[in-house]
């Protein structure tokens, strides 16, 4: 009589299996089912390629050591948006504790709020500090 059991397998999947006298097939049975799942996730991987083209990567603006400059951005930024939140990070992904509260309120709220990465560009951080 044979029974069947389910083992898990990778992330939390998985494959029923059947019990059998000969323990050495039923390693086999498992090997084989874990280089198909893992085969299954290679393949996955390879339809999207981390190679992008230049044009679709994220531009920076270049803010100058000047501090006038990234005290009058930061001004057009206040003055042409309801809400500016500079923060640590973006919304979808803050890097801080604080910011990610602040964004997830906001979100949260259904307010419509801009913001900027203030680790990617240091003047405009400092700019922040003497512009409040």
């Amino acid at each position: 009589m044979t029974a069947v059991r389910s083992y898990s397998v990778l992330s939390g999947t998985t494959f029923p299996l059947v019990a059998t006298a000969n323990q050495s097939s039923l390693r086999k049975q498992q090997q084989q089912q874990q280089q198909q799942l893992l085969l299954q996730q290679q393949q996955k991987k390879q339809l999207f390629s981390s190679d992008s083209h230049s044009d679709f990567a994220p531009k920076k603006k270049e803010v100058s050591g000047d501090d006038d400059e990234a005290l009058d951005m930061v001004k057009s930024h206040v003055e042409g948006n309801k809400i500016m939140l500079y923060m640590k990070g973006n919304p979808s992904m803050p890097l801080c504790g604080f910011s990610a509260t602040v964004a997830k309120i906001l979100q949260r709220e259904g307010a419509d709020f801009s913001s900027v990465n203030v680790l990617d560009y240091p003047a405009i951080r400092e700019a922040v500090k003497k512009f409040s």
